[in-house]
């Protein structure tokens, strides 16, 4: 496996509320993960650097995953612990009042390939020159999608696209998307909106299926396009490429 990943704070935005890593642990497991926060100067990027702070001390610490069962229970009792710590410190400090994040994650290891999403950052597959969105968007438009109500199409100039119905932090109560995915040969591509809401989707795939470049090419190339097309909110891109 190759991997690469950046953030950046796009042409708008004052701080960079987005946060990031991919990390592999003693056991030979792989993390990518980001988080996109929200609250304020103070509290977006406090939730989302915590988030991934937590995260990624967790699983350095991760035991080994002999069932899917197992991995899948991980990921819930590390998430939930994060969230009711950034939900307590909201509710703590007025300063942090209303923060909270999204979250996206992949963990890959020898047997399998889980992700968990909270949000609406994104985690795509790039297989036999196909671009599939793998997790779903917890937002009031991407409800209307699976409804039939909005096409994806007219979703992307929807007024309220970006309106959350769940996030970590905000809450006690999480809503956690699970599950494990497959992929052959081909890239995964994780990112935050401020990405698939400046890129269309088949920019996207020319970039990844771009031979020439190498990984952190096509992580600069996606981020660069974000940035030229108006870059209205941080961009934050992960890329690993998987071999059969």
């Amino acid at each position: 496996m190759k991997y690469a990943f950046d953030t950046n704070i796009g042409n708008y935005r004052q701080t960079n509320e987005d946060s990031t890593n991919i990390i592999q642990n003693k056991n030979g497991d792989l993390m990518a993960v980001i988080c996109d926060g929200m609250g304020g100067h103070l509290g977006g990027f406090y939730a989302s650097s915590r988030a991934i702070d937590l995260i990624g001390n967790e699983f350095l610490k991760a035991p080994s995953f002999d069932s899917i069962k197992d991995l899948y229970n991980w990921i819930y009792k590390t998430v939930e612990g994060i969230n009711a710590d950034i939900f307590n410190k909201s509710n703590s400090d007025s300063s942090y009042k209303g923060m909270g994040t999204t979250l996206v994650l992949t963990i890959i290891t020898k047997k399998y390939k889980v992700f968990a999403n909270i949000g609406d950052s994104r985690l795509y597959k790039f297989e036999n020159n196909e671009l599939i969105q793998i997790s779903e968007d917890q937002t009031l438009v991407g409800a209307l999608i699976r409804s039939g109500y909005l096409t994806k199409e007219e979703a992307r100039n929807h007024p309220k696209m970006s309106m959350l119905l769940n996030a970590l932090g905000t809450s006690p109560q999480l809503d956690i998307q699970i599950s494990d995915y497959s992929l052959g040969a081909g890239s995964l591509l994780l990112c935050s909106d401020g990405l698939y809401n400046m890129v269309h989707p088949d920019t996207i795939k020319e970039v990844l299926s771009n031979k020439k470049a190498n990984i952190e090419n096509k992580v600069k190339q996606l981020i660069d396009i974000a940035n030229a097309n108006g870059g209205q909110d941080n961009i934050t891109v992960n890329i690993i490429e998987v071999s059969k």
